[in-house]
């Protein structure tokens, strides 16, 4: 199947027809054969913000593969894609819609749309064309414009649109509600006129943009597209038990977020606790450079003049006129006041009751059914959790995912502060991350005996180090 879509999408801007197919600048270019897919293979979500996502598939000969982009993303879009086409294809051209407001560009073009024009309005922009009319019988001319006219219409006068037509047989008027159809003879506006309804069309939908991708080459070849976006953070919750019997138990699930517009099937999932610094460049808005306006000097011929007084004046009285016209001087006083507050306090004492012994629980056993799904590997200075197998999470879905499932090591402690709670210590615990893992910040639950002990939180933490946590009191 034959598309031109990415040609016509990115020249349409251009006021004129649409060049042939084999002409113009893409001329040496032939039409893509097909119009490939390209299925997402890999996401690898990022601790500040931003997801790295590869797309790959195969395409034979000369193909077309057309992504859609949400206007938002474009801009990392543009700073970030890696095309690729492997076995000695090339990448021919990316092109994408402009970002022009859609106002400029339907101004770009012989009849103007902008401002929902009526039919009066349009036939009055193409002055001097030659149309076809029915009224009901067909009659070819050129218009000379509309105007608008005041007619009695029973009691009162209304005011009605007339389309003035030069015609073989001399001028004629046609009231527009007698013109049933309009047809224009000259075939070049009247493509300016489908093209600016096209590009009308586009702007409907804002929120997104396609981009088509362009691959030359023989044979079927594996292509890929690689690049970044604004993705929200994947965060971590822990559940840390604790008993008399046992060593302690972690376990750690993340939790990510498809808020893309496409569905997750079986892409492999990296979770990367490293911040790469990442911004935001505005690549898809077009610049345009403020420039001096220059005006070309003008030499004006030089007017009469007109001399108001005489060469010998009295100059006593012109130094008593100036004397009058100088103005008078004034003082002015001021003073200040000022004022004073005060301030009260208050204070409050709490109580507190009695605590009754519960029946012994039994002992919670995190290891039974629930393992790690992934492994974890040091990138370069960065961490990253590898998921087993293949993930599938449908857009606007979001998934826990178990990442952490070790024993460590660490004791209870009893954590006194002042400064938090002046009366009594805080139940503690000092964790030591003995696993091999780097433990993202987040939430932790205990579980003491079998029971909810409280919460705690972490921030960071290296496999060797260790901190205090306090869960309850």
């Amino acid at each position: 199947m034959k598309k031109r879509f990415a040609f016509v999408f990115g020249l349409a801007s251009l006021a004129g027809p649409l060049p042939a197919p084999g002409s113009g600048p893409f001329a040496a270019h032939a039409e893509p054969q097909e119009s490939a897919s390209l299925p997402l293979s890999e996401v690898t979500l990022y601790s500040s913000g931003v997801g790295y996502f590869e797309r790959a598939g195969q395409v034979e000969g000369q193909a077309e593969v057309d992504l859609r982009f949400k206007v938002d993303n474009i801009n990392d879009l543009l700073k970030s894609m890696v095309v690729q086409d492997f076995d000695g294809g090339t990448v021919s051209t990316v092109t994408y819609g402009s970002r022009d407001p859609l106002t400029k560009t339907l101004k770009s073009f012989g009849i103007d749309l902008t401002a929902n024009p009526t039919r009066g309005d349009l036939l009055n922009q193409i002055r001097g064309e030659r149309i076809e009319i029915a009224t009901p019988k067909p009659i070819t001319g050129v218009i000379l414009g509309v105007e608008k006219k005041k007619e009695p219409v029973k009691v009162q006068v209304v005011e009605i649109e007339a389309l003035n037509v030069l015609t073989d047989d001399g001028l004629r008027s046609f009231p527009m509600s007698q013109v049933q159809r309009v047809k224009l003879l000259n075939d070049d506006l009247n493509a300016e006129l489908r093209q600016a309804l096209a590009v009308l069309a586009t702007g409907h939908d804002t929120q997104k943009k396609t981009v088509a991708i362009r691959f030359d080459g023989e044979g079927k070849r594996k292509v890929s597209v690689a690049y970044i976006m604004e993705t929200p953070i994947w965060k971590t919750s822990y559940r840390l038990v604790l008993g008399d019997d046992a060593k302690p138990f972690l376990q750690g699930w993340a939790i990510v977020e498809n808020t893309t517009d496409d569905d997750w099937a079986n892409v492999r999932l990296g979770l990367v606790s490293g911040r790469p610094i990442s911004f935001v460049m505005d690549m898809y808005q077009p610049l345009y450079v403020p420039r001096p306006v220059v005006v070309p000097e003008l030499y004006a011929s030089l007017r009469p003049q007109v001399y108001g007084e005489a060469m010998d004046g009295d100059k006593a009285a012109k130094q008593e006129k100036a004397a009058a016209r100088e103005p008078s001087r004034a003082r002015a006083a001021g003073g200040g006041l000022g004022g004073g507050g005060a301030g009260l306090g208050g204070g409050l004492e709490g109580v507190m009751g009695r605590a009754v012994s519960p029946a012994p629980r039994q002992q919670l056993s995190l290891q039974e059914g629930v393992s790690s799904a992934a492994d974890a590997i040091a990138i370069g200075e960065l961490f990253q959790y590898v998921i087993h197998a293949p993930l599938t999470l449908e857009r606007q879905k979001s998934a826990m995912l178990p990442i952490v499932s070790e024993e460590v090591e660490g004791d209870k402690v009893s954590i006194y502060n002042p400064a938090v709670q002046p009366k009594y210590a805080l139940n503690g615990f000092r964790l030591k991350n003995s696993t091999s893992l780097h433990l993202m910040q987040g939430p932790i639950t205990v579980f003491d005996a079998g029971s909810y002990a409280g919460d705690a939180r972490i921030e960071d933490l290296a496999p060797g180090q260790d901190r205090l946590l306090s869960y309850a009191m």
